[in-house]
């Protein structure tokens, strides 16, 4: 009898573990769960914000007027893609904003001259203090 009674004691001592990891685990797949809502509502928003108004699609509504022979507002389309990039870099990682103002300014320069448009000068804006921007964040 005494050794019925020692398994009967470790099985319940088991089974009371076994609840015990199955109640945690259960509380952790809940916590999950609105983990993962609440970061698909973050996710969206973020791609409302940045699909509204890309650089990619500035320039695609310049590359259209310039099909349509509207240069002029193909012109200041381009210009505001460029300086948006220059701010959106500026107002990233500062470290290393001269690298990516010529990396920007190259990759301009390839679509200005496609269009047949001069490029602003951006060497004042290679110094990241000339930005119309505080960037003491």
């Amino acid at each position: 009898m005494r050794i019925n009674l020692k398994i009967h004691t470790t099985m319940e001592g088991f089974s009371l573990f076994l609840g015990i990891v199955f109640v945690i685990i259960g509380i952790l797949q809940i916590i999950l769960f609105f983990k993962v809502w609440i970061m698909t509502n973050d996710v969206r928003e973020i791609k409302n914000n940045t699909s509204s108004n890309t650089d990619l699609s500035i320039i695609m509504d310049a590359q259209i007027a310039y099909m349509k022979e509207q240069k002029d507002k193909a012109k200041d389309l381009l210009d505001s893609a460029l300086y948006k990039s220059l701010l959106q870099v500026a107002e990233g990682e500062p470290y290393n904003y001269r690298y990516q103002v010529e990396l920007i300014s190259s990759s301009y320069k390839r679509i200005y001259e496609k269009m047949n448009f001069e490029m602003p000068d951006v060497e004042p804006y290679k110094n990241i203090n000339n930005l119309p921007i505080d960037i003491s964040n």
